[in-house]
């Protein structure tokens, strides 16, 4: 290998070690020839031609090692210049401006509650429409949602729904059912939407059972028809089975609108109703409560099922019966925290009515004390947070789980029956609509118990202790 040619060797090397990215791929050949002196000079390199460093005098002039030198200090040279430039021109590129940063949301304007309200029981709403028999479910929202229910002395069936808002206290719409009912069942799905079974849905002083079902959406607020029902059905059972199924037990309805002892069970993915297992007794008017194992207990009903009670096994498919109601009656039921039921009511509005204890780890019923007023299914019976039950017949009284007194609440309120009652979020109870048991005439009324911090007098004579 020549002088030269090595020359060559260490002057490219040299320009793609010091220069790879400031140098264009087209000067390499013009800068190997002037150092070979091959060509004049280029008038831009000849402004940096002279180095600004001075070489040894023991270097030969002209000799590789000199030529080497001088390329090394032009290459250094415009390595300087070609980076002037870029930053020349970089500097009259407008920076990019920063990305400001995301817009931050406001804060949800606070809805105001409604004026605080210390007395025990306070006015909300009131409803669009005066309602008795209605159905009142709370969503998970904590709204609750109005269903039907009748007016005008039982002769109209409003097909229309509201939904209470509990941050303002108000009633809004809420959707049109398809055919106007009361006395139906409304069942709250897992996914948030609410099965409406049957009831009262055609004209006469009390209506004739009806077999429509409907299925609420929260997500639009309307209803859609499904089922429907193989037989009409009012006054029937309904539960939530853990696989998501509802099971619809008894009822009046169908020939001479006699009790039933058939259930059937409706299927979510296929919006069917089928055939169930059959109850022990028929059963019309009938109370039943999902229990905390999954079983379901049917307490009641017309005829000689008013002191009978039967559970269903969600697991077997079956109902057995379970211990005998020590008095019969028309009863409402309420599961207790600690597992057990309460069912209060007794033979008819103007009889003596009891409070009955039933124990699902021995299926006994045991009574406990009894109610001031009369009770019936036409009544309400709520089970608070702490044990207590509401028991609401427009006056309100409460029973004490450990106790088992009933004591009064509020006395002075008008007589009422047919009406809703909703454990609120809180611990409240929302109290709707209803009949005035003294004219028939319907309330469009709603008012908000609050019993949490509740203080009751002494216990009557008529108390007896709780099991």
């Amino acid at each position: 290998m020549t002088s030269d040619d090595r020359f060559e060797e260490l002057l490219s090397g040299l320009l793609a070690d010091v220069a790879p990215t400031r140098v264009p791929e087209r000067l390499v050949p013009e800068i190997l020839r002037a150092a070979r002196r091959e060509r004049r000079w280029p008038r831009w390199l000849a402004l940096i031609k002279e180095p600004p460093m001075r070489i040894s005098s023991r270097v030969a002039v002209g000799s590789p090692t000199m030529r080497l030198a001088r390329v090394t200090a032009v290459s250094a040279a415009l390595v300087l210049v070609l980076g002037a430039a870029v930053g020349a021109v970089a500097s009259l590129v407008p920076s990019p401006s920063p990305l400001p940063p995301p817009p931050t949301a406001a804060p949800p304007s606070p809805t105001l509650p409604p004026a605080a309200c210390t007395a025990v029981v306070c006015a909300t709403g009131p409803l669009a429409d005066a309602r008795a028999g209605q159905s009142a479910t709370r969503l998970a929202d904590g709204s609750v949602l109005v269903i039907g229910g009748a007016t005008d002395s039982w002769t109209t069936f409003l097909l229309d729904a509201e939904r209470w808002d509990p941050s303002s206290g108000t009633f809004g719409p809420a959707g049109s059912l398809a055919a106007g009912r009361h006395g139906h069942t409304a069942t709250l799905l897992p996914d948030g939407r609410i099965l409406v079974v049957g009831g009262y849905g055609q004209p006469g002083s009390d209506g004739d059972a009806i077999a429509s079902a409907e299925v609420w959406d929260p997500a639009t607020s309307t209803f859609s028809t499904t089922g429907p029902l193989s037989r009409p059905r009012a006054g029937q059972g309904a539960a939530l089975l853990p696989d998501g199924r509802v099971l619809i037990m008894g009822g009046w309805g169908g020939p001479a609108s006699s009790s039933t002892d058939t259930t059937e069970i409706w299927d979510p993915s296929t919006g069917a109703f089928s055939p169930g297992p059959t109850m022990s007794e028929p059963r019309g008017g009938v109370v039943a409560v999902t229990l905390d194992d999954g079983r379901v207990l049917v307490v009641g009903g017309n005829e000689k099922a008013r002191a009978s009670a039967e559970v269903f096994d969600p697991t077997t498919f079956t109902f057995t019966r379970t211990g005998g109601l020590p008095q019969p009656g028309d009863f409402t039921v309420a599961l207790l925290p600690d597992g057990r039921v309460l069912a209060v009511g007794g033979p008819g509005a103007q009889s003596v009515t009891t409070g009955q204890v039933w124990d699902p780890t021995t299926g006994i019923w045991v009574q406990t004390g009894s109610p001031l007023v009369p009770y019936t299914f036409f009544q309400t019976e709520t089970a608070l947070e702490d044990g207590r039950v509401l028991l609401n017949a427009g006056a309100g009284e409460l029973w004490d789980p450990v106790t088992g007194v009933f004591t009064d609440v509020d006395p002075t309120a008008p007589g009422m029956g047919m009406q809703s009652a909703t454990l609120l979020a809180d611990g409240r109870v929302l109290v709707i609509g209803g009949v005035d048991s003294t004219n028939n005439a319907g309330f469009a009324t709603a008012s908000i118990w609050d019993v949490r911090g509740f203080t009751p007098p002494a216990p009557t004579a008529s108390a007896s202790p709780a099991p």
